[in-house]
């Protein structure tokens, strides 16, 4: 019985060890700085949905936030994924 439970000690410390180097493995995406934005040619904005800052109006987007995005996009020459 001794010999059962050290054999599964075994394998659940084997078991443990392999999935700590594995999920060690993931790759760490760092913010992007402003040059790499412009090299880029693409910023990427999330935005909360609010009735002042961003809504729809018939079948266009309006407000703040979306007219702030859009001056952005013209004045930094970037496509703006909303």
């Amino acid at each position: 019985m001794i010999v059962i439970y050290g054999v599964l000690l075994v394998v659940a410390l084997s078991l443990m060890v392999i999935l700590y180097t594995v999920s060690r493995k993931v790759e760490i995406v760092l913010p992007r700085d402003f040059s790499e934005i412009v090299n880029s040619g693409e910023l990427n904005i999330v935005t909360d949905y609010n009735p002042i800052g961003y809504h729809v109006s018939g079948d266009t987007l309006a407000g703040f936030q979306h007219g702030l995005i859009k001056a952005l996009e013209q004045d930094w020459k970037l496509k703006v994924n909303i």
